[in-house]
């Protein structure tokens, strides 16, 4: 299952969405991405490279006493949002290099990030589409937490639902017209099913939709046709997409857990980091896979 490599050839763009796409497992499928991270030991440096305006950012951050709240110098929120769109680019140059991997072809490292950032407001556009369609399942757990704090009749604590809105005890107002049930009562047992209900719901929709991003990169697709996209590629799939996505939240999770006991915060970052970059091969194979043997 190793992967082989050879040259760019003139039509290599075009020649990835001709490649049929050999069918893995979940295990197949991780061992598959470490492979190719592997052959990319490049891609070391520019986890180092990403983590750093973190590292900045913290000298930019101080506390007037331990008990305080912290104070962050007007530059900081910046220089996190640079970090998350430099981010965002690595992750698409990942997805090219799956691509890439899939096609048996190499193309330097710098050539995908020229790539991914002409793709970064694509690729920032299908988050915010995705994360709205995601949202969209997850809108009814307002509901039900509401009932269920409630326990069918007038919030604790002094608050109070009318048929039209409600007040919290942290002191917000939620109009509650947009969810009748509240206003009738549910129990909070039936309450608590319908927020399982919804909230896997919600994970099988992230779940389909996760195959969106490379997509947006590989395919070059707009936001909505990304999501589309994911969605079809998915379909047959989606318990292999969540075990190889539960697999490395395991192995990332491992990872951080070990570097914090070791109390080395580099290799958490970098390390945390290379295992995500793993992740994005995977789920980019996912999406090959489910795309161009159809």
């Amino acid at each position: 299952m190793g992967v082989e490599r050879r040259d760019a050839s003139p039509n290599s763009e075009e020649s990835v969405s001709r490649v049929h796409v050999r069918r893995l497992d979940a295990g197949d499928t991780l061992r598959w991405s470490w492979e190719v991270l592997g052959d990319r030991r490049e891609l070391l440096v520019v986890a180092l490279a990403v983590t750093l305006p973190s590292v900045v950012a913290a000298l930019g951050i101080s506390r007037s006493s331990p008990s305080a709240e912290p104070e962050f110098a007007a530059w900081v929120p910046w220089l996190y949002l640079a970090q998350l769109l430099a981010t965002l680019v690595v992750w698409g140059a990942v997805y090219l290099i799956a691509a890439d991997a899939v096609a048996n072809r190499s193309r330097p490292i710098r050539r995908h990030l020229v790539a991914a950032t002409k793709r970064l407001p694509a690729l920032v556009a299908t988050g915010i589409a995705t994360g709205l369609l995601v949202g969209l399942c997850l809108l009814p757990i307002l509901a039900v937490a509401a009932v269920t704090r409630d326990g069918g009749g007038g919030l604790d604590g002094g608050s109070s639902v009318g048929r039209g809105s409600g007040d919290f005890a942290f002191g917000s107002s939620v109009d509650l017209d947009i969810f009748p049930s509240v206003a009738f009562g549910v129990s909070p047992a039936v309450g608590l099913f319908l927020a399982l209900v919804f909230g896997l719901s919600a994970v099988y929709v992230f779940q389909r939709l996760l195959l969106a991003y490379p997509a947006c990169v590989i395919d070059r697709k707009g936001p909505f046709a990304s999501a589309r996209a994911g969605w079809q590629a998915a379909t047959g799939t989606v318990g292999k997409v969540f075990a190889v996505s539960a697999a490395y939240v395991i192995v990332v999770g491992v990872g951080q857990i070990l570097a914090t006991a070791a109390s080395n915060a580099v290799f958490a970052r970098v390390g945390g980091w290379y295992d995500v970059t793993a992740a994005l091969v995977g789920v980019a194979h996912l999406y090959l896979e489910g795309s161009r043997n159809r």
